[in-house]
């Protein structure tokens, strides 16, 4: 009861912060789409011990604290930093649910950006938009993965 507790606030919490959220309807179990997920965090950031800050397979909960790719450029190259997300997956008997909140790019000199912040700055707001094309993409691909047999 209290892991189902837990997970309806952190729901409704994650609605607020929310970034991109999909719900993929699928007609596999709560367990194959568990498990497929799992397999999906795999392909795309490595060891899953590394990445995953908590799971309940009780709730169909895992929360992923992970790195994205694009990364802010000057004359063409990336700056030093990284681009950093979070991704919460939900997955019940037929749907689950992928929710990227929090996203930022901590540069090595310790300035943050948050993807939701507007400063009008050139160079920003090609981070914002490389890091939503790699966001859908990621959904793509989640949602290519749960309906693969």
């Amino acid at each position: 009861m209290k892991s189902i507790l837990v997970a309806t606030i952190l729901f409704f919490s994650l609605k607020a912060a929310a970034q991109k959220t999909e719900v993929v309807n699928n007609t596999k179990t709560r367990a194959a789409l568990f498990t497929k997920t799992l397999l999906w965090i795999e392909k795309n950031w490595g060891d899953p011990a590394k990445v995953i800050e908590s799971k309940d397979e009780t709730t169909g909960m895992i929360l992923v604290k992970a790195g994205l790719k694009s990364t802010p450029k000057t004359d063409g190259f990336s700056v030093k930093g990284q681009t950093l997300t979070e991704v919460t997956m939900i997955v019940e008997n037929g749907k689950a649910t992928i929710n990227f909140a929090h996203t930022i790019f901590k540069w090595n000199a310790g300035t943050i950006w948050h993807l939701e912040d507007n400063n009008g700055s050139a160079q920003q707001e090609k981070w914002k938009a490389d890091v939503v094309k790699e966001i859908n993409e990621l959904l793509t691909s989640y949602k290519a993965d749960l309906q693969a047999n």
